[in-house]
Formats: structure tokens, sequence, C-alpha cells
């Protein structure tokens, strides 16, 4: 089986980003924002939600696919990495 992205499966299924984060259970102001937000690695997505996107695509969506999203650039919100000195 081979593995896709949660965007490239949303591709494949025809799902819109409103569908897609209906099915997953985002709830909020703006679901859809949050789930692309997820997808371009924005924001760290929540095991829950990366789990309930593997269960829904029949496996073919991994965890994993959302910790491989592009990051964002550095300082877009997010603090540095801890550097511990030798």
């Amino acid at each position: 089986m081979s593995h896709l992205t949660h965007t490239q499966w949303r591709a494949e299924t025809g799902k819109t980003l409103a569908e897609a984060a209906g099915l997953l259970g985002i709830v909020g102001r703006n679901p859809a924002r949050t789930l692309q937000r997820y997808e371009r690695g924005e924001r760290p997505c929540p095991l829950g939600i990366a789990l309930a996107a593997e269960k829904i695509s029949g496996g073919r969506v991994t965890p994993a696919s959302f910790v491989g999203a592009p990051q964002a650039q550095a300082g877009a919100g997010y603090p540095e990495p801890l550097r511990i000195a030798p």
C-alpha cells in the first residue's frame, strides 16, 4: 500500500478542507483553516487528529505524514529548538 500525505489523500478523494476537517472532528472558528495549517506544517498536528486521518483513509495517510509536512520558516511563531551545549 502506498502512503499519501493528507493533502494528496484529499485530492484523490475529492474532499474539501471543510469536509475533511468535519470527518476528523476538528472544531472551532475555522476548522478548514486549522486543517490547512496542519497539512502545511504551520502548526503541529495533534496526535488524535493524525490517528483519525489514518483511520478514515484506511491507513493510506499515516501520522508520520503530518510530521513530515513542510515546516514553517524559522521565527514564524515557533521558538527555536533548545540547544544544549556539550
